[in-house]
């Protein structure tokens, strides 16, 4: 499938054009899906033609179900053309999306960053903080761990809250 390649600021930015006949061909495909998936009156799921499918449920339903497995197609052909190392997902966005036409779409995509030069490490240092803990820190940590290990008790209902209480709330409201 054609395409074109932009690259800049570690990312590549494709615009493919999937033809328009894998393009007919992919929603034949997805109308045989759609037709066993969907109750048409008269037909055995499944056993509906492209034509009434595409009466009952539109044509541009058949395209948006032919779609993602098109862009998926068209895509990985083209990172596989590139021989690329990409970082995270991509991002789609079609240009152009009818039905007898060619499909056009944008993906961009991050690379794996390039690493061009290291660093000296004759030259490179770590400033030594102070490691001795205050105080506060102490209790905050006794605190802290005080809390992960408290186990909670269910109290009867009647029982009346107090300071530090945790209460659990059924509300409906109308």
């Amino acid at each position: 499938m054609p395409y074109t390649k932009e690259q800049k600021d570690n990312k590549v930015t494709f615009t493919i054009t999937v033809p328009a006949a894998d393009v007919e061909a992919a929603m034949k495909e997805a109308a045989k899906h759609l037709g066993e998936h969907t109750n048409i009156p008269g037909f055995r799921p499944g056993k509906a033609d492209y034509e009434t499918i595409k009466q009952r449920v539109g044509e541009m339903k058949i395209l948006e179900e032919a779609t993602e497995p098109l862009i998926r197609t068209a895509f990985l052909q083209a990172m596989m053309a590139e021989n690329l190392e990409t970082v995270g997902q991509p991002y789609f966005d079609m240009v152009k999306m009818a039905p007898g036409n060619d499909m056009v779409f944008t993906a961009e995509v991050s690379l794996m960053p390039q690493i061009t030069k290291l660093a000296d490490p004759e030259k490179l240092s770590v400033k030594a903080n102070d490691v001795e803990p205050t105080k506060e820190l102490i209790e905050q940590s006794r605190r802290d761990l005080t809390l992960m290990q408290t186990k909670e008790i269910r109290a009867t209902k009647d029982h009346a809250l107090a300071r530090g209480d945790k209460a659990v709330v059924s509300l409906t409201m109308k």
